[in-house]
């Protein structure tokens, strides 16, 4: 049987990720096109406001790309997120 590390570790082995800035929705979509990527996502930073436990907490706008890149480096305490434009 396998343990949930090594569970863990399987799930992201050989998946990498990378972050472009600045750049504009042409190039996304060319990005989009490429077949050296499996998935394309795009998040916007809305603002970031430091707490005083010593961590910064980000307000970003993701799409759905975005949303499932970043599924295990996430974990909801309660509740859920919101699925629509006007849900905060």
């Amino acid at each position: 049987a396998l343990s949930t590390r090594q569970i863990e570790k399987n799930h992201v082995e050989d998946t990498y990720e990378a972050v472009y800035t600045r750049i504009t929705e042409e190039d996304v979509s060319t990005l989009k096109g490429l077949d050296d990527f499996s998935r394309v996502g795009e998040y916007y930073m809305l603002a970031v406001e430091p707490a005083e436990q010593g961590y910064n907490a980000s307000y970003i706008y993701c799409d759905e790309e975005t949303m499932y890149i970043a599924r295990d480096q996430m974990k909801l305490l309660e509740g859920r997120l919101p699925q629509k434009e006007d849900e905060w």
